[in-house]
């Protein structure tokens, strides 16, 4: 008998189906989906609402793709982002899934970048236009160390195509800087991909493994 086996039939008939022991996380599916469906209402008074809006919907839609609480808004399939993004009920820009996910980036990354920060005047973001503030965020998430005012002084005063030429690293636009995969990178303090230059604060293809 081989060490661990259970040979006694008395042993086999008092515990004949024993479920091994399962440390992994439980992960409360209810809870996690109810979360989601209240971030989901915030997202949809946000979008409707127009001004300053986005940059509510920004935060909420930041939140929901970081907590990924979209996966479980369906227990009956796999929702993707795109899936969530494409959604009929959220009026978000785009005639495209994948032009109303980089909608999504753009206002993402407004919230994450600069409206997040509490220094940042509202009215302002406002007058801006989440526009020509994806093109500052850009610029913010290459270099921390640019002056946000100085940024944001140029969004107001110049048109989109201007502050874009202002902006523009590599030859690349903005939605191929949204679009950009990673493929090519390099190691400085954090990881910079060599295609669209952005900073990641991780090895890109270590989330795919």
């Amino acid at each position: 008998m081989r060490r661990g086996e259970v040979n006694s039939p008395l042993l086999k008939i008092i515990m004949p189906n024993i479920i091994p022991y399962d440390d992994s996380p439980i992960v409360d599916e209810e809870a996690i989906a109810k979360e989601h469906i209240e971030l989901v209402d915030h997202l949809k008074k946000s979008l409707y609402i127009g001004q300053a809006g986005f940059i509510k919907a920004g935060q909420f839609l930041s939140e929901i793709r970081t907590k990924e609480t979209y996966k479980y808004e369906d227990a009956t399939q796999d929702t993707t982002w795109k899936d969530f993004c494409s959604r009929p009920d959220l009026p978000i820009s785009g005639t495209t899934p994948e032009g109303r996910v980089r909608t999504s980036q753009k206002l993402m990354s407004v919230w994450n970048e600069i409206a997040s920060r509490k220094e940042v005047d509202e009215k302002l973001l406002a007058k801006i236009g989440y526009t020509k503030l994806a093109l500052v965020a850009g610029v913010m998430n290459k270099d921390p160390k640019a002056n946000l005012n100085d940024w944001l002084a140029k969004a107001e005063n110049l048109t989109a195509m201007d502050l874009q030429a202002e902006t523009s690293d590599g030859g690349k636009t903005l939605a191929e800087v949204n679009d950009c995969e990673h493929l090519s990178y390099s190691k400085i303090d954090r990881w910079r991909c060599d295609d669209c230059k952005k900073i990641l604060t991780e090895k890109p293809d270590a989330k795919k493994k």
